[in-house]
């Protein structure tokens, strides 16, 4: 903690005491660290533990289960149906010119889970870019979001989720200034969470101390 400047002290002491979640605090020094250390696989590393906070850390709090579309369940059991002919079937053949083709209802019924199951996963998308604000920052409807803001933490997230996982491909030079980019705008957002939270307890606390 010695090595922090005062805002990361300021966020590290918010999320482990304040938001109970000494994990995620944890993670969020253990980004710090890495990032001024630069030892090897920094970058990945620190890529994985800011999608966790930026996907995690309101969900987390506010206990929202996190949910995701198991594509591959659905093709398995679409797999486990389909009938042969289908499965061998050539569809760059255009057969006595149909556009339609019959096939198995309950394959049909099973692609039509997918295809809401992913409608599902859109939705939840778009409210989860939303729930860091609503939770921390008093947001509490998408359109009084500056646009800005959501820019910020949409494309960090963007490059979080890039960065987060090894890959064949050596780490350039674009990739770390992509990271610290990143890094500093979920740094700017838990630091005004974090003091506007401070802020509003401390204003509690001197209206209760008026009232006694």
């Amino acid at each position: 903690m010695n090595n922090l400047n005062d805002n990361q002290k300021l966020v590290v002491n918010w999320i482990k005491d304040k938001l109970n979640l000494p994990v995620y605090a944890d993670g969020y020094l253990g980004a710090i660290i890495q990032l001024k250390n630069k030892n090897s696989g920094y970058i990945t590393y620190i890529a994985h533990l800011c999608r966790d906070l930026i996907n995690g850390l309101a969900h987390e709090y506010k206990g929202i289960k996190r949910t995701q579309t198991n594509y591959r369940n659905h093709v398995e059991r679409i797999n486990v149906m389909w009938d042969k002919r289908w499965s061998s079937f050539d569809n760059t053949i255009n057969i006595d010119q149909r556009s339609y083709f019959e096939i198995p209802l309950e394959v049909c019924d099973e692609i039509t889970v997918m295809v809401n199951s992913h409608k599902e996963a859109t939705i939840r998308s778009k409210e989860n870019e939303i729930v860091f604000f609503s939770t921390f920052l008093d947001y509490q409807d998408q359109d009084a979001i500056p646009e800005n803001f959501l820019i910020e933490w949409s494309k960090a997230k963007k490059i979080f989720n890039k960065l987060a996982h090894f890959r064949k491909k050596p780490i350039r030079g674009i990739d770390e200034r992509e990271l610290i980019d990143s890094f500093h705008v979920l740094e700017k957002y838990l630091f005004t969470a974090a003091k506007s939270r401070y802020q509003r307890l401390r204003r509690l606390d001197e209206i209760l101390d008026e009232t006694n």
